[in-house]
């Protein structure tokens, strides 16, 4: 009894292994996966990553396979997976890279006592995925997350019964594109058909999605219901928000293609987050009118609301004001408003502003006059910045937490998790506001630089005090080491005893 016991435990080990050639062939076998040239092995766990090979092939793998790492991509194009038996509930990770996965054998949709058995599961992460069917018809599941380094937009050529599952709440998503592909499960889910392609959106927390097809022009339109965070993922297809009850609207830009979100609203106090892999920018309390971002290789907001404050990290940022409204700078805050003014000033790494061409010219030489006039301010209110305005972002892999963002002139921006909506309202911005907040900056400032002078003359400098302890120190040092010596002679040291030897 005991010797059969030891022969499954020994057989069962053993199918948990796999062998692969040097053409990058891996099937099932008895002997223990090679840990070198990109593949690392664990119990019932595969990672493949930098493999010296543009097509490998997966025959009855029945492991937890990962393509790619968070650090390192998956380098191989092509990917077949041939599959003659049922797995034991494997998960294939596509976690970095972009590949063809071609499906080869048995892909069904089992189930017992009516009850789903997934004997494989596709879980997508930052992985552009193409699968491939040149077959019958094949059933997968795929489990998608949002995308956060490139688009993982996942797209299928052949016949597909697709049983899509997103992690994305609150939020749309450009999921999948294909033109033969059947849906299991199509809650939250949109079709948008356009050009001979169709293409599938996920979107939750909204009360209405229109998808539209004009000219063969994609555009998305929705209709926000949820009064907390919504993000939406970027992609080349324009979406365009009609109306929210959000708190904060995040794009969130994954990719380096152009991108165009339009967000008119009606009047609604709400914060816009802007964020790809590279840099965030942040708008906060945007109050009635459009904003319209587009990212390529600079970031650009063209808009005619009312923007309290806008910070950009570690990116160049263009604001262009609509209609002939401008950029307002208010002591190192900046808004879009009908009495604003373009002006430049150092906010993270660059922040510019175009004027309305639509503006008239004397307008236009206002500005410029303004600008140099008020040249002097921005250098000294862009030193309060910080103080002004403090933008911090604590995120998370799953991207759960939000930034932070608080403010006297406006409303707390809260974490993502509990995050409330602004209140409702109008932001005034006035020339006279702007000038007693600039006057009490310059006040402030001479009188701190009263008082550091007024420090100065009155007492010793810091370098001077220093000196004086330093030789005090040395003094005492010195009396202490005579004193020791002293001590030492005429106390501690032994006399000499004289030696009488008599006859």
């Amino acid at each position: 009894m005991m010797f059969t016991l030891l022969l499954l435990c020994g057989y069962t080990l053993a199918i948990n292994y796999c062998d692969y050639d040097a053409t990058g062939r891996f099937y099932a076998g008895t002997n223990e996966c090679p840990q070198t040239n990109g593949v690392n092995y664990e119990y019932r766990k595969m990672t493949i990553t930098d493999v010296p090979y543009e097509t490998i092939i997966l025959e009855d793998v029945d492991l937890n396979i990962f393509f790619g790492t968070n650090d390192t991509s998956f380098t191989p194009k092509n990917v077949i997976i041939k599959k003659s038996k049922t797995f034991s509930n494997m998960k294939y990770s596509f976690v970095n890279g972009i590949s063809t996965i071609t499906l080869d054998g048995i892909f069904e949709h089992n189930t017992i006592n009516s009850y789903d058995i997934q004997d494989i599961t596709f879980h997508i992460l930052d992985f552009k995925a193409t699968f491939v069917n040149k077959d019958d018809s094949k059933y997968i599941k795929v489990i998608k997350n949002g995308p956060t380094n490139q688009l993982n937009t996942i797209t299928f050529k052949g016949l597909f019964n697709v049983n899509p599952i997103t992690f994305t709440v609150n939020a749309c998503d450009y999921v999948m594109t294909g033109n033969d592909i059947t849906l299991e499960d199509q809650s939250h889910v949109y079709k948008l058909e356009c050009d001979n392609q169709i293409k599938y959106f996920y979107c939750e927390g909204v009360s209405h999605v229109e998808p539209q097809c004009l000219d063969n022009q994609e555009k998305v339109l929705i209709d926000i219901s949820v009064n907390d965070v919504f993000t939406i993922y970027g992609s080349s297809i324009q979406t365009i928000v009609s109306n929210s009850n959000a708190s904060t609207i995040k794009i969130n830009s994954a990719n380096d293609k152009s991108e165009n979100v339009l967000i008119s609203l009606q009047p609604h106090s709400y914060n816009l987050r802007v964020i790809n892999k590279e840099s965030t920018v942040y708008a906060s309390k945007i109050i009635d009118g459009t904003v319209q971002f587009s990212q390529s290789t600079t970031w650009k907001i063209t808009t005619d609301a009312l923007i309290d404050s806008i910070l950009v990290d570690e990116k160049d940022l263009i604001v262009v004001g609509m209609n002939g409204k401008k950029i307002n700078n208010n002591n190192g805050v900046y808004s879009v408003g009908i009495n604003g003014q373009c002006e430049a000033a150092q906010i993270g790494k660059e922040f510019k502003c175009i004027s309305d061409e639509s503006l008239s010219d004397n307008s236009s030489e206002n500005s410029e006059t303004s600008l140099s006039n008020d040249s002097s301010s921005i250098s000294e209110s862009s030193e309060n910045v910080d103080s002004e305005s403090h933008f911090s972002d604590n995120s998370s892999e799953s991207g759960d937490n939000e930034s932070s963002l608080s403010n006297d002139s406006f409303s707390s921006y809260e974490p993502e998790s509990s995050e409330t909506s602004s209140s409702h309202g109008s932001t005034e911005t006035s020339s006279e506001t702007s000038k007693t907040q600039s006057s009490e900056s310059n006040s402030m400032t001479n009188n701190s630089d009263d008082s550091n002078n007024n420090t100065d003359n009155d007492g010793l400098s810091g370098g001077a005090i220093f000196a004086i302890v330093l030789a005090l120190l040395i003094v005492l040092i010195i009396i202490i080491i005579i004193i020791g010596v002293l001590v030492y002679f005429f106390i501690f040291k032994p006399k000499k005893q004289s030696t009488y030897t008599g006859i």
